[in-house]
């Protein structure tokens, strides 16, 4: 029988349990059903420094209350060598925090008893950090037949793209970052275009933006959306924003090899999984419009999409008035190609080029 508040976890069985739960994602959630008996509910926080979590811990600690059998640090080591450590407390009331220091996340696990004003001031006291980090970006990669997220910073850039797109690019922009809000909502957004005309600097200018966590699926392994793993490891990141760019192999209508990836695309956004999940997903591609499965772009699960063009002779060079470049512009050009004309103009004006300390 399952241990439940009242009653203390021998330490041998405790252990134990550590040592099977096999994933280390899994084990604060298994160390939550082992004490309480019930499948619980989960919530992610993102943490990046060390210092920050320990001030974290030790207030949990002091602040609350826990019984000693209720309280664990496990430390392994891989088969690379390295130390890993996993810190797991539960709180009278029906709450377990789990951290480990291979993420930089802290999970707090609860179930439909748990005491909810517990609850509400652990998300309070999570969501209340000033240091909370900007810029970053969650990789999802593949690795020793799993897959898994790490977290990298990205460099803005200074200049804000949106105001020389055009009007519709705007209003989208602003669309989706109220949508954003709502932590009920989610969605499909898909946005495509030439190479160069944009598309990345409108996605990392609305990511710095919004307070949702982003995690980012490249085109390597965007056919693992028909990956159960995936699943899995999203629901240790709801209520997130999904980017996947090149996205073609899940877009495009469904044959024998994308099947799987453009079921489970809809499923996202419109299946029973988007009722827990909340995912907002991005897809960028190039491929024509008409090459996309229809099912995607049905009404209510389509959230919004946008083309990505030149800039008309007037947006360009506002664009490039706007960056300083000094070049003229006399016809329809991408971003790409007003930044690169303006770093060659830079180049031939100054002569100073890049490496080599300028050297012709």
């Amino acid at each position: 029988m399952l241990a439940n508040d009242n009653l203390g976890v021998n330490s041998s069985t405790r252990l134990e349990l550590m040592s099977i739960t096999g994933k280390n994602y899994e084990m604060g959630i298994k160390f939550h059903i082992f004490v309480r008996g019930r499948m619980p509910s989960l919530k992610e926080f993102l943490v990046d420094k060390k210092e920050t979590w320990k001030k974290i811990r030790n207030k949990i600690e002091t602040n609350y209350q826990w019984l000693p059998e209720h309280h664990f640090t496990w430390s392994e080591v891989n088969h690379l060598g390295q130390s890993h450590n996993h810190y797991g407390i539960h709180l009278k009331g029906g709450v377990t925090i789990f951290c480990t220091d291979t993420t930089q996340r802290v999970k707090m696990i609860y179930d439909y008893n748990s005491d909810d004003q517990l609850v509400d001031e652990l998300i309070t006291m999570f969501n209340k950090r000033k240091d909370k980090p900007k810029n970053r970006v969650g990789l999802i990669q593949a690795s020793c037949g799993t897959l898994n997220v790490k977290f990298v910073e990205y460099r803005p850039y200074e200049l804000e793209i949106t105001p020389f797109l055009g009007e519709e690019i705007g209003a989208l922009k602003q669309e989706m970052l109220q949508s954003f809000k709502d932590e009920t909502k989610s969605g499909l957004y898909l946005i495509h275009g030439k190479p160069g005309t944009g598309k990345t600097s409108f996605l990392k200018e609305i990511l710095t933006q919004t307070d949702k966590q982003a995690l980012f699926i490249p085109p390597s392994i965007a056919g693992e959306l028909g990956n159960p793993n995936l699943i899995s490891l999203l629901m240790d990141h709801s209520d997130s924003i999904i980017i996947i760019e090149d996205a073609e192999t899940v877009l495009m209508t469904r044959e024998a090899d994308n099947s799987d990836a453009v079921s489970n695309l809809l499923n996202l956004t419109d299946g029973f999984p988007s009722d827990f999940l909340n995912l907002n997903i991005i897809c960028t591609f190039n491929t024509d419009i008409q090459d996309i499965d229809p099912a995607l772009l049905r009404k209510g699960r389509l959230r919004g999409i946008q083309v990505f063009k030149e800039l008309s002779i007037e947006q360009a060079q506002k664009l490039a008035d706007n960056i300083g470049s000094g070049i003229t512009i006399d016809r329809k050009m991408t971003v790409a190609e007003i930044s690169n004309e303006s770093f060659v103009n830079s180049y031939k004006l100054t002569g100073n080029g890049i490496g080599f300390n300028g050297s012709k």
